[in-house]
C-alpha cells in the first residue's frame, strides 16, 4: 500500500517514525524521506531522532541522491558520534561515496570502519570492498592482505569466496600458479555459485 504522508501533520511522533520505517521496508523511500525527515524537524526531542537521520540516509541511498545520503550520515555522525549505528554510517557513507566516484573517500570511509569498530560485523565487507576499491586504482600490494584477512579470519562469510577468487587471479596474473591454485581451491570448497567457480578455474 502507498501512503500518503501529507495526510499525516497530526500524527504522534512514535506513529510517525513507525509510519516511515513502513515505508522504507516497503521501499517507498521518497515516502520514508518526508517521515524521517518530520520526525527531526517537527519532534528534535524525539527519542528516535537519531535512528530517523540514519534511516533517512538509507533511503536517500537507495535512490542513488548519494550527495543527500552521504550528507545525512555526516550529520548523524556528527550529531551522534557514539551511536550503536556510527559504523554503519561510516559503512553506508563509503558506499555513497562510491556511487559519486570518490574512491579515495570511500577508502577512507571503509578505514574508519575497520580502524574504530574492530569487531564490528561489518568488517569483512568492509575488508573486502576496500581490496576492490584498491585493485580498480591498481593498487595490488595494499589491496593483497585485506583479501587474505577476509579468507584467514572470515572463510564462512559470503564474501569469503569472492576474496579468495579475487586472490587467485592476483596471484595467476603475477604467475604464481602454486598460490592461484590454493586460493581457488578455496573457491570451490567454500560456496556453491557455480558462476563463482567458474571464475576460479584455469
Amino acid at each position: 500500500k502507498v501512503v500518503d504522508i501529507s495526510t499525516s501533520k497530526k500524527i504522534v511522533p512514535v506513529s510517525l517514525y513507525t509510519l516511515a520505517q513502513s515505508c522504507y521496508f516497503t521501499a517507498q523511500y521518497r515516502n520514508a524521506i518526508l517521515a524521517f525527515l518530520k520526525c527531526i524537524d517537527l519532534y528534535p526531542w524525539f527519542r528516535y531522532k537519531d535512528r530517523a537521520q540514519f534511516w533517512a540516509g538509507e533511503s536517500y541511498y537507495h535512490l542513488k541522491e548519494y550527495a543527500l545520503a552521504s550528507e545525512m550520515y555526516r550529520l548523524f555522525l556528527k550529531n551522534f558520534p557514539k551511536h550503536e549505528l556510527s559504523d554503519d554510517a561510516w559503512y553506508g557513507q563509503a558506499w555513497a561515496a562510491l556511487g559519486l566516484d570518490d574512491n579515495e573517500l570511500a577508502l577512507a570511509d571503509f578505514q574508519v570502519v575497520l580502524s574504530q569498530y574492530p569487531h564490528s560485523p561489518l568488517r569483512p565487507s568492509a575488508l573486502y570492498w576496500s581490496g576492490r576499491v584498491l585493485v580498480d586504482l591498481q593498487r595490488l600490494t595494499e589491496a593483497k592482505p585485506l583479501f587474505e584477512e577476509v579468507v584467514k579470519k572470515f572463510g564462512d562469510h559470503p564474501l569469503g569466496a569472492h576474496a579468495a577468487r579475487s586472490l587467485g587471479w592476483m596471484f595467476f596474473q603475477a604467475s604464481v600458479f602454486d598460490k592461484a591454485g590454493i586460493y581457488f581451491n578455496i573457491v570451490e570448497k567454500t560456496t556453491t555459485d557455480d558462476g563463482l567457480r567458474a571464475e576460479a578455474r584455469f
